[in-house]
């Protein structure tokens, strides 16, 4: 569903009432902002590989955070962290994240990364010990929805909810009246709706990609039951 339809489907809402394209669009956006910053949404998770990191780097030297970034993935999702280098071979190296006031007392320490997220700079300490490739895994913003693109990452059955958060707040905001105010809660409702379906949709994917995609049966050889997988996963007996 492009920005065209999802203005269709507001406007069908608002039963033709008056509003502007232009407007209705920074309405839907807002509505995109608001929702995608609610949680680290698993579409919205990414990473980035395309700087190096040779031993003459120093603590000065600077690398790029992408233009598209949010925030770190976390130790929520990694084993250790978000910044990670990789030699290509066997050699994975888990970097941890300093505050930025304190790249000075850790210049010398190797294994620290200091973020100046002010800039979207980012800066190693200590000697690298060889050449690396940096990854950087993140929550992205893949950008507006214009009248020719879609919400991007998220699947099509979803986008009805900007419609209904849009039309809440033009009917609560910009065209307040008692009856609109009986509307716009009616529409927030959907909306809340939609987005509660949009959570129990993204927490299963988070718990697929934390636990084993082939499950094992329920017992191990013990009779113990087993201690990995989600409840409710049919579990996989072969």
């Amino acid at each position: 569903m492009n920005g065209n339809a999802i203005l269709t489907l507001l406007q069908s809402i608002l039963a033709g009432e008056g509003i502007s394209k232009t407007y209705a669009l920074q309405l839907i956006n807002l509505a995109r902002i608001r929702i995608e910053a609610m949680r680290p949404w698993k579409v919205l998770s990414t990473v980035d590989n395309s700087q190096t990191i040779t031993p003459s780097n120093l603590y000065t030297t600077p690398k790029t955070i992408p233009s598209n970034f949010v925030r770190f993935l976390g130790e929520s999702s990694l084993a250790q962290g978000s910044i990670v280098l990789f030699d290509g071979n066997t050699d994975v190296q888990y970097i941890t994240e300093i505050p930025i006031e304190n790249i000075l007392f850790n210049k010398d320490q190797y294994g620290m990364v200091a973020v100046d997220y002010g800039s979207n700079l980012m800066y190693f300490t200590g000697l690298i010990p060889k050449n690396y490739t940096i990854y950087q895994y993140y929550i992205a913003d893949f950008g507006d929805i214009a009248a020719l693109t879609t919400w991007q990452k998220f699947p099509a059955r979803f986008a009805a909810i900007l419609a209904f958060d849009a039309a809440a707040h033009w009917r609560i905001g910009t065209d307040y009246d008692d009856v609109n105010a009986r509307n716009a809660d009616d529409n927030a409702r959907m909306a809340d709706q939609i987005l509660t379906a949009m959570k129990s949709w993204d927490s299963e994917l988070a718990i697929s990609s934390v636990n084993r995609v082939d499950y094992p049966a329920g017992y191990n050889n013990n009779n113990n039951v087993r201690n990995y997988g989600p409840r409710g996963v049919r579990a996989n007996n072969g």
